[in-house]
């Protein structure tokens, strides 16, 4: 298990940035990738984007989102 430290920062963490990626996508169930990625930048600031595709491969594992490769669209999924 990993364990935070003191040079952890929280704000940029998988799931703080999954949390920002699912609030834009709530707005608008349907986005593109450019757009979620500048939202979650201007939230959370440029450093957020190392950890951005790690997110988006999170919330896809657990089938909170798809990805469309032909159109370049993240879409929200229902439960």
């Amino acid at each position: 298990m990993i364990f935070p430290d003191k040079y952890t920062d929280f704000n940029l963490s998988l799931l703080s940035v999954g949390g920002v990626i699912l609030k834009s996508l709530e707005n608008c169930h349907v986005q593109k990738y450019g757009e979620v990625e500048e939202f979650a930048v201007s939230k959370l600031g440029l450093k957020s984007k190392i950890v951005f595709l790690y997110a988006l491969g999170f919330l896809y594992i657990l089938g909170k989102i798809s990805y469309s490769k032909d159109t370049d669209v993240i879409k929200l999924l229902d439960e």
